[in-house]
């Protein structure tokens, strides 16, 4: 870090939540509510990469898209001090390449939370990505130990009327087989039985799949079976025309519309 230069506590914060999407727009960065317009973002963002603490990453193969910033390995103690993660693992997370792929996918995540935060008023809305909601655990299977790690994109908590809701957020972007999402479902179904009630002292949880289209999603829902956790699902553009908080969400268990929250049903 360049002699001079000082960190503040919103420097911190964003230097994390940089490390929890991987990469995060200028634009998405004022929308999280760090600075009130793009001009002192910007500005500061240069601090940031000039101290080497943040870096520029290419920009998506699209027309008009934004540069993407990241933080880099520099910045790793100081995420692992906020954080409480294990340093070496920062240090891991922030050295991994970042394919096309990957860019895109990071981006839909924060477009996802950005709309729930800006349609939650003054609900209490917690979000936690991937690096702080990845979870490995061992259970019991005849005379040893199974390893897992539960990996979903993203965890939400919105307090509403006295009563906590839990979910967890898969955005797909369309490349995941039928094979693998199978699998995905399968690891929520172990989560489910007693992990996630010792994890985060609640009873239960939705998994929130946000997908490219009706086609799509029709063909994820179709993979839900009753004994599974509760799946909702949604497309792209349902959420960037409504709110995600909305009934734009279907339960493949009921064949229902429904909202996130309790009372937003309506008839499919």
């Amino acid at each position: 870090m360049k002699r001079g230069f000082r960190l503040t506590e919103r420097d911190v914060r964003l230097l994390s939540d940089l490390f929890g999407h991987s990469v995060i727009t200028a634009d998405q960065i004022v929308r999280l509510g760090y600075f009130g317009s793009l001009v002192r973002c910007r500005s500061r963002l240069r601090r940031l990469c000039g101290a080497g603490l943040t870096q520029k990453v290419n920009a998506l193969p699209v027309k008009g898209s934004q540069a993407l910033y990241a933080a880099t390995p520099h910045a790793a103690a100081v995420i692992a001090e906020y954080t409480g993660l294990g340093l070496d693992d920062v240090r891991l997370h922030l050295k991994r390449p970042c394919s096309p792929l990957l860019l895109e996918h990071s981006c839909r995540i924060t477009e996802f939370r950005i709309a729930v935060s800006e349609s939650a008023g003054r609900l209490s809305v917690e979000w936690l990505p991937e690096p702080h909601c990845r979870h490995a655990y061992s259970v019991k299977r005849g005379d040893g130990w199974q390893r897992h790690t539960f990996k979903p994109d993203s965890f939400l908590r919105i307090e509403h009327l006295g009563e906590t809701h839990c979910f967890f957020v898969e955005i797909d972007l369309g490349h995941v087989s039928r094979k693998c999402f199978k699998a995905k479902i399968a690891s929520y179904r172990r989560y489910a039985r007693g992990i996630f009630q010792e994890a985060y002292a609640q009873d239960s949880f939705a998994v929130l799949v946000v997908t490219t289209g009706s086609l799509r999603l029709r063909h994820l829902s179709s993979l839900v079976h009753k004994d599974d956790p509760r799946f909702l699902f949604t497309t792209f553009g349902a959420i960037e025309t409504e709110s995600p908080l909305d009934c734009v969400w279907l339960d493949p268990q009921t064949r229902s519309i429904t909202g996130l929250l309790p009372d937003q049903e309506v008839s499919p």
